[in-house]
């Protein structure tokens, strides 16, 4: 055999080694793991079957009542670091009572999330609250205060009344 072919054998042989030792490396990380997943099933086991539920956000139900969903949400989002999961704020709320049918409760909230457009996606089942900027409270008094043809200050929403036909005509009851 001549001198170069065997060299490029005892390369390849080494390379192949070199795989093996890998391949067995990841062989034992991978029992690893699933001695961790078999550990971890038998401790569900002798528990009960009981899957560890997500923590409740840190409110209490009775802060929640009389409060609309949407202000209980932003309540709950303020408590939790403007993030929420909606598995666990769902069992709370259900709990407040702010659902009336509470097997509803899932589809009801996600529509709320996704109306308010006061939410964010960050992850799967997990919300953050969008900073907003709170409506002037003084907002509704200039509308009123200014008449229809006064176009409305830096700020303000238009005044309704500018929008109405002006009749002299009496209202049909």
């Amino acid at each position: 055999m001549p001198e170069d072919t065997t060299d490029e054998l005892s390369r390849l042989i080494d390379s192949l080694y070199r795989e093996r030792d890998k391949t067995q490396n990841r062989l034992e990380q991978v029992a690893d793991e699933i001695r961790a997943v078999e550990q971890t099933i038998d401790i569900y086991r002798r528990k009960g079957n009981r899957l560890p539920q997500e923590p409740l956000p840190n409110v209490k139900t009775s802060e929640l009542q009389g409060l609309s969903q949407l202000d209980a949400l932003i309540l709950i989002a303020e408590r939790h670091g403007k993030r929420f999961k909606v598995t666990p704020v769902r069992r709370l709320m259900v709990d407040a009572g702010l659902f009336k049918n509470p097997q509803n409760a899932s589809g009801a909230l996600h529509t709320l999330i996704q109306r308010s457009g006061r939410f964010e996606k960050i992850n799967k089942g997990e919300y953050r609250l969008i900073a907003t900027h709170p409506v002037s409270a003084t907002a509704s008094v200039n509308i009123e205060s200014r008449g229809p043809e006064e176009p409305p200050k830096n700020g303000e929403a238009p005044n309704p009344a500018a929008f109405m036909p002006q009749t002299n005509q009496p209202v049909p009851r």
